[in-house]
């Protein structure tokens, strides 16, 4: 999504691009799941602690879920009201949601 943000200058999957401090959200989202997998792939090899990645994973999917939930609720309101059409049925930010709190669930 972000690669298509960057190339095109237009949202991936006809979502409306929401912007968050002049930055759009994909962005912000792509940080994010870097910094997820990044943890992940530290504690598979071994070079962090499992506590560590654990604790990294929490706050990382608690500032996603926070993120994506802003995010989701004005475009679910759209998506309800209008019927605004998005190429993956659902805003992207709902599916972000739900990967966010999957991760915030099992690293608790």
């Amino acid at each position: 999504m972000s690669v298509v943000r960057l190339i095109k200058k237009k949202c991936a999957f006809n979502d409306t691009c929401p912007f968050i401090i002049g930055v759009p959200a994909c962005w912000y989202g792509f940080v994010l799941f870097a910094i997820l997998l990044g943890t992940d792939a530290l504690a598979l090899a071994g070079w962090i602690s499992e506590a560590a990645a654990a604790t990294v994973l929490l706050w990382t999917s608690s500032l996603g879920v926070l993120l994506s939930g802003c995010l989701t609720v004005p475009e679910m309101f759209r998506w309800f009201v209008s019927r605004t059409r998005y190429g993956l049925v659902l805003p992207s930010c709902a599916y972000g949601l739900v990967f966010y709190a999957a991760i915030f669930l099992l690293s608790i």
